[in-house]
């Protein structure tokens, strides 16, 4: 319940300043803030065009495809792979999540912030809007609307509120600096 609180305050404050500092792959990514699937299922206009751009199969997981598209149109640099498994994007050069939680490093707008599903493959990925210490606001591909629905295979790409919770099987493992 005490996460539950913290994410929706969270959710209230403003986040002044982020305009500013934007990151362009952000920009990019914010842009695509309320696009649904056609029907439930990895599909739709917007949403296949993100999968075919990353070489995907149709109704494919696009979280991954999303960052990789959002970081190619705007000529990234680091990281330079590009691939739709998200658990790519964790790099030996990426943040653990252990050092943001205990406040060791700030997390700056644009960082590609990983989760995974203990030591599976299956995971999730997406941007950091603004970062606090346990708990911050990203926009991700694939996730649903509200707290309700699957937070990793969703109905679309949203603005949401997440928190570092190290003894959840699903959890934020790494953050990935994004570099131009």
């Amino acid at each position: 319940m005490r996460s539950f609180i913290w994410v929706t305050l969270l959710l209230l404050l403003p986040v002044s300043g982020l305009h500013s500092q934007c990151p362009k792959h952000l920009t990019i990514a914010k842009s695509y803030v309320g696009t649904v699937e056609a029907t439930g299922n990895n599909d739709g206009p917007k949403i296949e065009y993100i999968i075919r751009r990353g070489h995907g199969a149709p109704n494919s997981s696009y979280c991954a495809f999303f960052v990789t598209l959002c970081i190619d149109s705007a000529s990234v640099k680091t990281p330079t792979v590009r691939s739709g498994l998200a658990r790519n994007f964790k790099l030996r050069s990426s943040i653990p999540a252990k050092d943001v939680l205990i406040g060791k490093v700030k997390i700056p707008p644009g960082t590609i912030i990983v989760w995974q599903r203990g030591n599976t493959i299956n995971g999730h990925t997406g941007f950091v809007r603004k970062w606090y210490t346990r708990y911050g606001l990203t926009v991700e591909g694939n996730t649903s609307g509200g707290n309700t629905g699957s937070q990793s295979n969703g109905d679309g790409i949203w603005l949401k509120s997440r928190g570092i919770e190290p003894l959840n099987s699903f959890r934020i493992t790494a953050f990935t600096l994004v570099t131009y």
